[in-house]
């Protein structure tokens, strides 16, 4: 299972957002739902050369209707990210040795007239 696909079965936990993440864009999906970009990798490197580690960044956009309900989903999201550490994700996804997140950074979107939470993370595994 790779990082992405675990990140979404973890995060599927949040009842708001269950079937409601998506890779880069929603397509029109009611909110409340959450968009996520992530990559590859970079693995990682020591004096021996590479190893099977990888540093990969994502960013996630959780978008509401509401404010509360902005704050409550970004609350259970954050919850759930903070028990990634020293754990596998999901039932065969990496296993994560640290997690950082930044933010989250709140903010309203006028065009599609929703809220907007973005936490930028990385996980080393």
């Amino acid at each position: 299972m790779t990082f992405e696909a675990a990140l979404v079965a973890e995060l599927s936990a949040v009842p708001e957002l269950q079937g409601k993440i998506f890779p880069l864009s929603a397509n029109g999906a009611p909110a409340p739902y959450m968009v996520y970009v992530s990559s590859e990798g970079l693995p990682s490197k020591g004096l021996d050369g590479y190893s099977n580690g990888k540093d990969v960044a994502a960013t996630l956009n959780i978008m509401c209707a509401t404010y509360s309900e902005l704050k409550k989903i970004t609350a259970n999201v954050l919850a759930i990210l903070h028990t990634f550490e020293k754990r596998q994700l999901g039932e065969s996804g990496p296993f994560i040795q640290e997690l950082t997140h930044q933010g989250p950074v709140e903010m309203y979107e006028p065009l599609p007239k929703l809220n907007r939470c973005v936490i930028e993370l990385r996980a080393f595994f």
